[in-house]
């Protein structure tokens, strides 16, 4: 084997790491949003069930953070429905802010 040959294995031994490395950060990401969206509306729930009242600010912050990323990951990848679960997000997320925002002016 020549030195050659030896440089072309060991990048593409690399590459190959590196496309797995991006594959397992990309669902990592995901299966990550999706238990914080999770997770924040069970906490709305329970503020809803014990407190009687809802805090807007948790949920709109983990549905910005997961909006975001979906719809980044959708616009550089050309996947439509990763930018349009994004843009739903972010929608969701605005009016949550606006929620929280209306709590403190009433």
């Amino acid at each position: 084997m020549t030195k050659e040959e030896i440089l072309k294995a060991a990048q593409s031994s690399k590459e190959d790491i590196g496309e797995y490395e991006k594959t397992v950060v990309r669902k990592s990401l995901a299966y990550g949003s999706a238990v914080g969206v999770g997770l924040c509306m069970l906490m709305v729930l329970l503020e809803l069930l014990i407190f009687k009242k809802i805090d807007f600010g948790k949920p709109a912050l983990i549905f910005a953070i997961a909006g975001y990323a979906d719809f980044y990951e959708g616009l550089k990848c050309k996947i439509t429905k990763k930018k349009i679960k994004g843009i739903v997000e972010l929608v969701v997320a605005v009016f949550g802010v606006l929620l929280y925002v209306g709590a403190f002016l009433v």
